[in-house]
């Protein structure tokens, strides 16, 4: 997932801090979630980074 949310994030040409704002998190949350240190990051926070991105559960996959 660490890797498919930051090809999400590049493509829609947002940086880690623009998507942190976005979802409401911290940009140390995206930062650890893309480099793959929150193994499993919880539902309503994948909710929220999918939504700032403006993408759905099936872009993960």
């Amino acid at each position: 997932m660490s890797r498919r949310l930051r090809e999400l994030r590049e493509q829609a040409g947002m940086t880690q801090m623009e998507l942190a704002v976005r979802a409401q998190v911290s940009e140390a949350t995206v930062r650890k979630i893309e480099q793959g240190k929150v193994v499993e990051p919880g539902f309503f926070l994948v909710m929220a980074l999918l939504s700032a991105l403006g993408s759905t559960p099936e872009a993960l996959n």
